[in-house]
C-alpha cells in the first residue's frame, strides 16, 4: 500500500466503480473525491493540506468545473458534482495531485 494519500483515496474509488457524485457516500460503497479523503482518517491539518493541493490542480485542469458560484472559489466536491466531470477527469486530477504530494515529501 501507498503512503500517498491521494493514491490511497484513489484506489478506495476502485477504477470509478466506487466514485459517485452529488454525496460524500452513497450507502451501496461508492463516495465522491470529498468522501474518500474523509474515509482515510487524516488529521484537519491533513485533510486541508490535501484538499488544498486538489484544488490547485482543479484549477489548473478544469477552471470551470470546480468554482463555487457564491464563494468564487475552486472546490473539490463542485468539481466533482459538476455534470460534466467524468471519472476519467478524477483520475487526472487525482494522479496530478498525488504526484505534486509526491514532490512536496520527496528530499
Amino acid at each position: 500500500m501507498t503512503d500517498n494519500v491521494l493514491d490511497q483515496a484513489r484506489d478506495r474509488l476502485d477504477g470509478g466503480r466506487a466514485w459517485c457524485k452529488n454525496v460524500d457516500r452513497d450507502g451501496q460503497g461508492r463516495m465522491c473525491i470529498v468522501g474518500a479523503i474523509g474515509s482515510l482518517g487524516l488529521d484537519q491539518e491533513g485533510y486541508q493540506a490535501t484538499r488544498a493541493v486538489l484544488e490547485g490542480v482543479i484549477a489548473e485542469q478544469y477552471p470551470y468545473r470546480g468554482i463555487h458560484t457564491i464563494h468564487g472559489t475552486v472546490m473539490v466536491s463542485v468539481f466533482n458534482d459538476h455534470p460534466d466531470t467524468t471519472w476519467a477527469d478524477v483520475d487526472v486530477v487525482l494522479d496530478k495531485a498525488a504526484r505534486i504530494l509526491d514532490e512536496q515529501v520527496t528530499p
